[in-house]
């Protein structure tokens, strides 16, 4: 399997015990909604702590209509019972090319 982080997608290459490899397959891992699947992107330090000892709270919210790419950045094949799982570990970072930036401000 070849991470195609920037594409976010995985390919899929064949590497036979001889002869030369060949691409089997490009799967796109789509856009992650955060309309329905959580996440925090802001810092609270109002979290009732005493005094001069700020602290960031975790606030998980949904945004509607706000989605994002997944970017993965480590891979790692693995097998249960019988079956190949893909792990990722997605970067989450923004791109940046020349007056393009994909980030987005909430």
């Amino acid at each position: 399997y070849v991470n195609l982080q920037e594409n976010s997608a995985i390919a899929t290459v064949s590497v036979p015990s001889s002869g030369d490899p060949s691409l089997t397959r490009i799967d796109a891992l789509g856009m992650k909604d955060h309309g329905a699947v959580p996440i925090d992107i802001k810092e609270d330090s109002t979290t009732g702590q005493p005094s001069g000892t700020p602290a960031t709270v975790c606030t998980q919210k949904t945004y509607a209509g706000f989605k994002a790419l997944r970017m993965p950045d480590a891979i790692q094949a693995v097998s249960v019972d019988g079956a190949t799982y893909i792990l990722t570990a997605n970067e989450g970072d923004d791109k940046a090319y020349g007056a393009y930036e994909e980030k987005q401000k909430l």
